[in-house]
């Protein structure tokens, strides 16, 4: 609802908001130029390395608890938990990786 001046209050609040956050709100209107823009990507190699650990994680609970199982239950829950340190230790890979290329030269 407008104000008799035309103004949004709720607009004013999300612009104060925005300037506090530093304008990353996706709202703002403006330039292509002006929007905040995106990071390196990772390259093809770290993206690799993350897909080839996050399968390992996915095939490693699967033989777990379909096949090993049936056979010793604490084995599939050692294997399990493998599985799940696997996906930090892949952020971190891929994180570091990409922060190297933002790094100032």
């Amino acid at each position: 609802m407008s104000e008799p001046n035309g103004r949004d209050p709720d607009e004013d609040h999300l612009r104060e908001w925005d300037r506090e956050l530093g304008g990353y709100g996706g709202w703002r209107r403006g330039p292509p130029e002006s929007q905040p823009q995106p990071g390196p990507q990772p390259s093809r190699r770290v993206k690799a390395v993350y897909f080839a650990m996050m399968g390992t994680c996915l095939g490693l609970c699967l033989v777990a608890w379909v096949i090993v199982a049936r056979y010793s239950t604490i084995a599939a829950v050692v294997m399990s938990v493998v599985a799940l340190v696997i996906p930090p230790f892949a952020a971190i890979i891929v994180n570091a990786a990409s922060a190297t290329d933002r790094r100032p030269r």
